[in-house]
């Protein structure tokens, strides 16, 4: 920011203090003209980089399948079809004695 000497406006004439108070007008509408351009740049940014942090933070991160969908499942399906009524039921007591088993490190 450059300092202004008033000292040298002290001994102008009529004319010339009128002609300098034209000239400062006109800067300083130039100066809030470029200034309001400036802000009106920057809050579009704001705006702009807003929106793409929205769409990034609400994009999702993971493609998910349902699993009645997936592979896995078509798989566990045709397997299940294999298998008799008392594999069926062993699984069963299998994976409910799994469940409910107890691991003694948890409080």
């Amino acid at each position: 920011m450059q300092t202004i000497d008033y000292a040298k406006y002290s001994n102008m004439s009529e004319r010339q203090l009128l002609n300098s108070l034209l000239n400062a007008e006109k800067r300083e509408q130039k100066l809030k003209a470029d200034l309001q351009e400036k802000i009106k740049a920057t809050s579009d940014l704001i705006s702009f980089l807003k929106t793409k942090l929205k769409e990034q933070i609400d994009k999702p991160r993971y493609n998910f399948i349902a699993y009645e969908k997936s592979e896995s499942h078509k798989l566990a399906q045709e397997y299940k079809a294999t298998l008799s009524e008392q594999e069926r039921q062993e699984l069963y007591a299998e994976l409910k004695a799994e469940i409910n088993e107890s691991y003694g490190d948890e409080l």
